[in-house]
């Protein structure tokens, strides 16, 4: 048994790319924090193995979906060549997000 991350965005639009908040613009702790915490700290904290992201047209229509070891993804995201970043006009939030077209090389996809 393992455990599963999802995120599945609605729109138009598919990114085909794995996307994590970052900063918050409350300062609230982000997605980012907590698995890196989860998977580099010592406190033996449990976190997601596999995450899985989907787009899905605003009509329920199928586009795409991708899926990575949760650790894999964390390395792309800290990684300057992978990784690009994304301010959400409407809140203000920053979210770091790898391509699957930069990534599929370099880590194993499950």
């Amino acid at each position: 048994m393992r455990g599963i991350a999802s995120r599945v965005q609605f729109g138009n639009t598919d990114w085909k790319s794995f996307t994590v908040r970052y900063k918050r613009s409350s300062g609230a702790t982000t997605e980012y924090e907590k698995r890196k915490l989860a998977i580099y700290g010592d406190r033996g904290l449990l976190y997601p193995y596999l995450t899985v992201q989907a787009y899905v047209k605003e009509n329920n229509e199928f586009m795409s979906a991708g899926v990575i070891k949760t650790k894999d993804l964390f390395n792309c995201l800290d990684d300057p060549k992978l990784y690009e970043i994304r301010k959400n006009k409407s809140d203000g939030n920053i979210f770091r997000f790898v391509r699957w077209s930069k990534i599929k090389k370099l880590v194993q996809t499950v």
